[in-house]
Protein backbone atom coordinates (compact mmCIF):
# COMPACT_ATOMS: atom_id res chain seq x y z
CA UNK A 1 0.00 0.00 0.00
CA UNK A 2 1.18 3.46 -0.76
CA UNK A 3 3.40 5.60 1.74
CA UNK A 4 2.83 9.37 2.00
CA UNK A 5 4.86 11.74 3.39
CA UNK A 6 3.04 14.81 4.77
CA UNK A 7 4.62 17.99 5.29
CA UNK A 8 2.87 21.22 6.41
CA UNK A 9 3.95 24.61 7.45
CA UNK A 10 0.65 26.14 10.15
CA UNK A 11 -0.79 29.51 9.55
CA UNK A 12 -0.33 31.53 12.56
CA UNK A 13 -3.97 31.40 13.16
CA UNK A 14 -3.81 27.43 12.82
CA UNK A 15 -1.03 28.29 15.25
CA UNK A 16 -3.24 29.91 17.58
CA UNK A 17 -6.40 27.32 16.83
CA UNK A 18 -3.93 24.29 17.85
CA UNK A 19 -2.66 26.06 21.46
CA UNK A 20 -6.46 26.13 22.39
CA UNK A 21 -7.18 22.81 21.41
CA UNK A 22 -4.06 20.93 22.05
CA UNK A 23 -1.43 18.91 20.21
CA UNK A 24 -2.69 14.90 21.09
CA UNK A 25 -6.47 16.58 20.30
CA UNK A 26 -5.26 17.57 16.49
CA UNK A 27 -3.29 13.94 16.21
CA UNK A 28 -6.84 12.31 17.41
CA UNK A 29 -9.21 14.12 15.14
CA UNK A 30 -7.08 13.47 12.53
CA UNK A 31 -7.11 10.03 12.68
CA UNK A 32 -10.57 10.32 13.30
CA UNK A 33 -10.83 11.42 9.49
CA UNK A 34 -7.94 9.33 8.07
CA UNK A 35 -8.92 5.79 9.36
CA UNK A 36 -12.24 5.24 8.63
CA UNK A 37 -11.40 6.17 5.09
CA UNK A 38 -9.30 3.61 4.86
CA UNK A 39 -5.74 5.34 5.89
CA UNK A 40 -3.51 3.86 8.38
CA UNK A 41 -1.93 6.46 10.29
CA UNK A 42 1.83 5.50 11.12
CA UNK A 43 2.90 8.36 12.75
CA UNK A 44 1.78 12.32 13.36
CA UNK A 45 4.32 14.58 14.83
CA UNK A 46 5.40 17.91 15.61
CA UNK A 47 8.64 19.15 14.09
CA UNK A 48 10.84 21.85 16.23
CA UNK A 49 13.39 24.22 14.19
CA UNK A 50 12.81 23.14 10.88
CA UNK A 51 10.60 24.32 7.92
CA UNK A 52 7.96 22.62 8.58
CA UNK A 53 5.65 22.13 11.70
CA UNK A 54 3.77 18.66 11.11
CA UNK A 55 5.03 16.09 9.78
CA UNK A 56 2.43 12.98 8.84
CA UNK A 57 3.16 9.42 7.73
CA UNK A 58 -0.10 7.88 6.68
CA UNK A 59 -0.68 4.09 4.50
CA UNK A 60 -3.44 4.73 1.92
CA UNK A 61 -5.09 1.78 -0.44
CA UNK A 62 -5.77 4.29 -2.62
CA UNK A 63 -3.39 4.66 -5.33
CA UNK A 64 -5.15 6.93 -7.59
CA UNK A 65 -3.46 10.50 -7.78
CA UNK A 66 -6.64 12.44 -8.81
CA UNK A 67 -7.51 11.47 -5.16
CA UNK A 68 -3.98 12.74 -3.89
CA UNK A 69 -5.13 16.09 -6.07
CA UNK A 70 -8.19 16.61 -4.63
CA UNK A 71 -6.93 16.07 -1.01
CA UNK A 72 -4.16 18.87 -1.48
CA UNK A 73 -6.59 21.15 -2.65
CA UNK A 74 -9.23 20.47 0.08
CA UNK A 75 -6.42 20.78 2.61
CA UNK A 76 -5.31 24.46 1.09
CA UNK A 77 -8.60 25.41 0.76
CA UNK A 78 -8.93 25.55 4.75
CA UNK A 79 -5.92 27.98 4.82
CA UNK A 80 -4.47 25.74 7.17
CA UNK A 81 -1.01 25.84 5.88
CA UNK A 82 1.05 28.32 5.03
CA UNK A 83 3.10 25.77 2.72
CA UNK A 84 2.08 21.51 2.11
CA UNK A 85 3.72 18.73 0.41
CA UNK A 86 2.35 15.22 0.45
CA UNK A 87 5.62 13.14 -0.74
CA UNK A 88 4.79 9.38 -2.44
CA UNK A 89 7.09 7.43 -0.72
CA UNK A 90 8.65 4.16 -2.78
CA UNK A 91 10.73 0.65 -1.31
CA UNK A 92 13.99 0.41 -3.23
CA UNK A 93 12.97 -2.76 -4.45
CA UNK A 94 9.88 -1.39 -6.01
CA UNK A 95 12.19 1.57 -8.26
CA UNK A 96 14.61 -1.56 -8.71
CA UNK A 97 11.75 -3.40 -10.58
CA UNK A 98 10.47 0.49 -12.16
CA UNK A 99 14.08 1.12 -13.20
CA UNK A 100 14.14 -2.62 -15.33
CA UNK A 101 11.16 -0.86 -17.27
CA UNK A 102 12.17 2.50 -17.61
CA UNK A 103 12.95 4.25 -20.75
CA UNK A 104 16.59 5.23 -21.90
CA UNK A 105 16.59 8.94 -22.15
CA UNK A 106 19.39 10.58 -24.11
CA UNK A 107 20.50 14.07 -22.56
CA UNK A 108 20.23 17.44 -25.10
CA UNK A 109 23.40 17.93 -26.86
CA UNK A 110 24.71 13.96 -26.59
Amino acid sequence: MPLTLVLGKLSSEATKGLLNEGLAAREEYFRGLAEPRGMKVHGYYFAEGGEWDVVVLVETDDDAPASSVAATFTVQATGMYTSYRALRLYAPAAVDAALADAVALRAPGT
